[in-house]
């Protein structure tokens, strides 16, 4: 078997867990659910804004599709986006589908340049299998403790073993350790750049790095800046400070011109733009994590880094090298920058982490891990071999229960029950261009709506929606009043509400009912 495949067939095996979990949300599930194919509801906003390709509105440039004025302009433009949009118009299949599909390709096409990082920096290819499994799926003791917590304090409060992720940001669904984050279609997408980023500068290949950073740039700006802010804190370390003859002059002019394309991309051009600047006050969010977080998510990695400089010797061993320098550079101003409310204002610290932090320390950590792993290897002991198996255990544990916990029955990713297909299809079926209103808090569904059909969402996110706060009121004008808002006078406008939730539902609607099922109700507002 040749050396490539051996890597393809490597990197398939690490992306087993991401393949499993869409299959559970494809297939584990009954005959009254359909698989929408998007993980999380928030992910129907990428397929909308991939819509403007799909639907011709967008050639290069797109609108922003949240954006209530129809002369808004085309300015934002997003590398995955277009390429979601563009197989959309060009497939015409299911909007979900597409975006699984290219989640499973970039999670696979990731671990491929994982597998590649780790052949560069294992020359010796020791433990290259066990070490690819434990960077992509290992994790911290998050688990652990919620386990501990749950049995010995919370068992009589609590009646599910969902809690034990109480510690871990949003449920674990923040993603703080590296492969767990790839089952988010979009950032498989940006950990392939940013890894393959990284990779090219261990080559010394520093204009494709360059290049590789430019296009995360205008795919993300929190994923473009991070790998920036590593690359041009290393690379700074290395050319002015070191003087090594690992990069150039015109290297780290390379870099630093990446550098400027983000801060005038981002800070100048596109906040010259009232949208832009709208949108920057609507994502500027104080989404932070504490302590009590980050200290058991990173313990291990932190642990097994200062087994790698746990004297002067090994300290002087570790620096001395420009690759565990670049590492030492990830780890640390990934951390930086997930914990960046502490010396400016946040603007989600959380998006930072994605497994960064932890990536960056374990590289890092490389020569602590096979010094742990050779130490346990020399042991004969059968009682050795369970330690080694304990240990390894203990280092998956969190994504080995979080995929056990969060692929459910019924439960896993967003599913369509019979009676919101029904709704959706409702909408799906109709030619003109209009408002869908939902009831308080509905903003996944009306979402919905608005990707498949030519219907707009009047409040489709509870966060990024324009003018939100007249938007409520005029929802609620119309239900206690009646009274139609005038930005409604000109389109089709209906108004869908939930049946199950009673006290919405016998609000005495005087509109005509347009669609009836045993979950919902749409009146005709216009």
């Amino acid at each position: 078997m040749n050396n490539n495949l051996k890597k393809w067939l490597l990197s398939l095996l690490l992306s087993i867990p991401i393949i499993i979990f869409y299959c559970a949300h494809f297939f584990y599930h009954d005959a009254e659910h359909r698989p929408s194919g998007l993980i999380q509801s928030e992910h129907a906003l990428y397929m909308i804004a991939a819509k403007e390709y799909q639907t011709g509105n967008a050639a290069l440039l797109y609108q922003y599709p949240l954006d209530d004025d129809s002369l808004s302009p085309k300015i934002f433009f997003q590398l995955p986006i277009f390429i979601l949009g563009y197989v959309w118009k060009w497939s015409a299949l299911d909007p979900g589908f597409i975006l699984s599909i290219f989640g499973m390709l970039f999670t696979l096409f990731t671990m491929r340049v994982v597998v590649s990082l780790l052949y560069t920096v294992l020359p010796e290819k020791k433990y290259l299998t066990l070490i690819s499994v434990l960077f992509c799926w290992g994790g911290g003791l998050l688990a652990l403790i919620g386990v501990a917590l749950y049995f010995f304090k919370f068992n009589n409060m609590v009646s599910s073993l969902d809690h034990i992720f109480f510690l871990d940001p949003g449920q674990g669904w923040w993603c703080l350790n590296f492969g767990r984050s790839l089952i988010y279609p979009l950032e498989a997408f940006y950990h392939f750049l940013f890894v393959l980023s990284i990779l090219m500068v261990l080559k010394k290949a520093f204009a494709t790095a360059v290049l590789l950073i430019v296009l995360l740039t205008i795919s993300h700006p929190y994923s473009s800046t991070e790998i920036l802010v590593i690359i041009f804190a290393w690379a700074s370390m290395e050319f002015f400070y070191v003087r090594s003859s690992w990069l150039r002059k015109k290297d780290y002019i390379f870099i630093t011109a990446a550098l400027f394309f983000q801060i005038i991309y981002y800070g100048v051009w596109l906040r010259h733009f009232a949208v832009s600047r709208i949108i920057s006050q609507q994502v500027a969010l104080d989404w932070s994590y504490k302590i009590w977080h980050f200290l058991p998510a990173y313990s291990i990695v932190w642990l097994l880094s200062f087994l790698a400089v746990k004297n002067i010797p090994l300290l002087k061993k570790q620096f001395i090298s420009p690759v565990n320098r670049l590492f030492f550079c990830w780890g640390l101003f990934a951390f930086l920058l997930s914990v960046h409310g502490f010396a400016i204002k946040p603007i989600q610290p959380l998006h930072y982490t994605r497994g960064y932090v932890y990536a960056g320390f374990f590289l890092f950590a490389l020569p602590g891990i096979c010094s742990v792993i050779e130490k346990l290897k020399d042991k004969k002991s059968i009682f050795m071999k369970f330690v080694s198996a304990i240990c390894i255990f203990i280092f998956l544990s969190d994504n080995i229960m979080w995929f056990y916990l969060n692929s459910s029955y019924n439960k896993t990713g967003v599913l369509f029950t019979k009676g919101k297909q029904e709704l959706l299809d409702f909408f799906t079926k109709k030619s003109e261009q209009g408002w869908v209103i939902g009831p308080d808090h509905s903003e996944e569904l009306t979402s919905y709506i608005q990707l498949y059909s030519p219907y707009k969402g009047w409040i489709p996110h509870p966060i990024l929606t324009f003018n939100i706060e007249s938007k409520k009121n005029a929802y609620k004008n119309l239900m206690l009043q009646q009274k139609v808002d005038d930005r409604w006078k000109t389109y089709p406008v209906y108004l869908y509400l939930e049946k199950h939730n009673v006290a919405l539902y016998q609000h005495k609607i005087l509109f005509p009912i347009s669609f009836e099922n045993d979950a919902y109700i749409v009146y005709k507002i216009n």
